[in-house]
């Protein structure tokens, strides 16, 4: 991209999952907090802090052993809401076509309506 004649790298916006800094939840910020007098440490997200604690990294969308959507984790990133849909509506098209659709009483095939 070049801006008064400087070119500058730029990539694809790709939304993360926000992750609030005071109660160690998903899909929010701080700044919108529904437990703002929650503290929670940042590292496991134990709501008890101690003077000496110890703990392991524990992230929140996936549980692995890292910090909350640290850049290395998959589940870091937004799935778009119309690539939800669209699998979703693949995944009930299938089960539809596996199912056994055939009237027992009348041999004849059972008719339904998908609307995506």
């Amino acid at each position: 991209m070049t801006l008064f004649g400087v070119e500058y790298p730029c990539s694809l916006y790709r939304k993360t999952i926000p992750v609030c800094d005071v109660c160690h939840e998903v899909a929010h910020q701080a700044t919108a907090c529904p437990q703002p007098n929650v503290n929670a440490y940042h590292r496991c997200g134990l709501r008890d802090l101690q003077a000496r604690h110890t703990c392991k990294y524990n992230c929140t969308p996936c549980g692995r052993s890292h910090l909350t959507a640290a850049k290395g984790c998959p589940k870091r990133f937004r799935v778009p809401f119309l690539l939800k849909r669209r699998e979703s509506a693949k995944r009930r098209l299938e089960e539809l076509t596996s199912m056994d659709d055939l009237d027992p009483q009348h041999g004849r095939r059972d008719r339904c309506s998908i609307h995506f």
